[in-house]
């Protein structure tokens, strides 16, 4: 099933092509953030971290969070019932899907109106790179200071040799 740009790339190679595969690197989880109440959006392919963050919370541990699920029509929405399962055994996980097709993008706008204490939240984001600037923008807009935001940016590295420049 092709369900993003990377999907839809991977669909495109051609049987034997040499792929390289790395990560996970870096401290792009909850538990590197200290701040109790967070607030996590995943665009896409972005949902995996969230889904082994959701996965590792117990009924006692962990921070508070609204989890923003944005993808392109609901039927795309990957592992959405067992995030929604993770929610129903703990009060303070909130899952909330946005499909793109009926409810457009989602915006700083939106997240202050949902939360009076935006301001007071740290804000993880994995998805597309665009979705990641236009988010981090809003909310740096919104007084949302850089370091209460932690972002999770993949894309696709290219092998091989870059262009030479002849002397």
């Amino acid at each position: 099933m092709t369900v993003g740009d990377y999907t839809r790339a991977l669909r495109g190679l051609e049987a034997g092509a040499e792929a390289v595969v790395e990560g996970p690197y870096g401290p792009f989880s909850y538990r590197s953030v200290p701040n109790p109440r967070q607030i996590w959006m995943a665009g896409g392919i972005g949902v995996t971290p969230f889904l082994s963050m959701a996965r590792s919370l117990d009924d006692r541990d962990g921070p508070s969070v609204d989890f923003y699920y944005c993808v392109e029509r609901e039927e795309e929405a990957h592992f959405v019932d067992e995030l929604r399962a993770i929610a129903s055994s703990r009060e303070d996980f909130r899952v909330v899907l946005v499909p793109r097709d009926r409810h457009g993008f989602l915006t700083a706008e939106r997240l202050a109106k949902e939360h009076g204490d935006l301001l007071s939240a740290d804000v993880l984001i994995c998805g597309p790179p665009a979705m990641i600037d236009n988010l981090r923008s809003q909310l740096r807009a919104r007084g949302v200071s850089g370091e209460r935001i932690h972002a999770e940016e993949f894309g696709f590295a290219t092998l091989g040799r870059t262009s030479e420049v002849s002397a």
